[in-house]
């Protein structure tokens, strides 16, 4: 059994709501106001339509997909700035329908010697880790002021085996912004440090927990 979990979450819980204004609607929100008169031949105060209602992210499918990545995702992560590939046609089946707008075809290979594949993705205001581990595929998201502080990764924790000499293990493969030197990756109070080289920090230890949260070193 894999259990995925996101990254930064202690930041992210609080964030959300406000950086799910970065997603847009589509439109340019007019506004439309009315003049019309009262009986006794005043004016009445004109009448303001509201505003578009935005996405939140408790609604991943209703943000816009993004046609280029934003300027912030560009500024902090050397790995967008480079020719993407795109996810694979099949990946793409077996994900369906994109959440926070992510753009399929803006998808940068995560650059790691493992079995299976990874990809940073950008989307509407968040960026995300897909990974495809055998026939499985799983995707990891943070709002992208959490992505540039705490970097982004995709944590697959599995339990121990059967047998009792089978320990857990736990596999954490993410991308840090530009200039990291590190990411110290925070569990029930230990902290491990692992080497960020071209953006990228794989971990593989024992640990059969997600981690609490991640801080990076520059």
């Amino acid at each position: 059994m894999n259990i995925s979990a996101k990254v930064s979450w202690r930041a992210c819980a609080s964030s959300l709501a406000v950086l799910s204004l970065l997603a847009g609607t589509g439109g340019c929100g007019m506004s439309q106001t009315s003049d019309t008169r009262r009986p006794d031949g005043a004016r009445s105060s004109p009448q303001t339509a509201p505003a578009p209602r935005k996405p939140t992210p408790d609604e991943p499918y209703a943000y816009r997909v993004i046609t280029r990545v934003e300027h912030r995702q560009l500024a902090n992560f050397a790995l967008l700035r480079t020719r993407p590939e795109g996810l694979p046609a099949r990946t793409q089946r077996i994900l369906g329908t994109p959440t926070f707008g992510l753009n399929w075809r803006l998808a940068q290979r995560i650059p790691v010697a493992l079995p299976g594949a990874y990809w940073l993705v950008p989307g509407n205001g968040y960026l995300c880790v897909v990974a495809q581990e055998g026939m499985g595929v799983g995707t990891t998201c943070a709002p992208t002021s959490e992505a540039v502080e705490h970097g982004i990764a995709s944590i697959t924790v599995t339990p121990p085996g059967p047998a009792s000499h089978i320990p857990p293990s736990r596999l954490i493969v993410g991308v840090a912004p530009d200039g990291a030197r590190e990411v110290l990756v925070h569990t029930h109070g230990a902290i491990a440090t692992v080497p960020v080289v071209d953006e990228v920090f794989v971990l593989r230890d024992s640990v059969a927990a997600p981690p609490d949260f991640l801080t990076v070193r520059r």
